[in-house]
This record gives structure tokens, sequence and C-alpha cells, in this order.
């Protein structure tokens, strides 16, 4: 009887571990197709979009060393 209930147990506990898996792996893969998808879509903006964001990284560069050698 007590072989039984540890039988069961185990393959409780094997299942539940597939399971577990299933969820995690599931999860992984919407995460990382959400990710793929935002760098897909970053790329596809087009150059003028990340000329954009070009001139205001420079500009902020800019304003830093600006404010660096004025002292502030």
């Amino acid at each position: 009887m007590l072989v039984d209930v540890f039988d069961d147990l185990v393959t409780f506990s094997i299942y539940l571990v597939k399971i577990l898996l299933v969820a995690v792996s599931t999860t992984l893969l919407t995460v990382f197709s959400g990710i793929a998808g935002g760098v897909a879509a970053f790329f596809s903006l087009g150059s003028k979009s990340l000329e954009i964001v070009g001139m205001r990284a420079k500009k902020i560069e800019v304003e830093i060393v600006n404010d660096t050698f004025a002292g502030g």
C-alpha cells in the first residue's frame, strides 16, 4: 500500500514537472518572440527615424559636454 502511494506520488510529480516545463517554455517563447518583434519593428522604422534618434542623441551629448565644461 505504501509503495502504491509512493508510486502515485512519483507519477504525479513527473506530470507536474512536465506541465511546469511546458508553461515555462511557452512563457519564454512568448517573451523572446515579443523581443524579436520589437527589434524587427525598430529596424523597420526606416533610416529617417534612426537619423532623428541619432540627432537627439548627439544633441544630448553636446548638452552634457557643455554642462561639464561650464562647471554645471
